[in-house]
């Protein structure tokens, strides 16, 4: 099961980070979120989902010699859905951010469950 999330996530990651490297400006007006001025920052982050991505994959191909990614990818999804999610009342976020917290709540809770799955 966790090797059928991992591609999943893989997936979402590698997508979004298509979109933000190459298509940012129709995406950031589809979601009604400012364009931010410099986008290298964006850039940079499209270029870290796109890693994220390749790893999420390397784990697909070699479940057992990568089985240490579980625990930092549960780590890291809960850590993106609380900041997604208290950012909104805290720095005004775009409601869209909810869509984007909740993604990684529930790949972060599939990866949880995915656990006690795989025993």
């Amino acid at each position: 099961m966790q090797r059928l999330i991992f591609i999943l996530g893989g997936i979402y990651d590698a997508a979004f980070a298509v979109m933000i490297l190459f298509f940012p400006r129709p995406i950031f007006h589809l979601l009604s979120i400012p364009y931010p001025e410099p986008s290298v920052y964006l850039k940079l982050c499209g270029i870290f989902l796109a890693m994220l991505a390749w790893i999420y994959f390397l784990y697909v191909k070699s479940p057992l010699r990568y089985a240490g990614l579980v625990p930092v990818v549960i780590l890291g999804r809960t850590c993106g859905a609380l900041l997604f999610g208290f950012g909104i009342p805290v720095w005004h976020l775009p409601l869209v951010f909810l869509l984007f917290a909740g993604g990684d709540f529930i790949i972060a809770s599939l990866h949880t469950m995915a656990v006690f799955w795989d025993r």
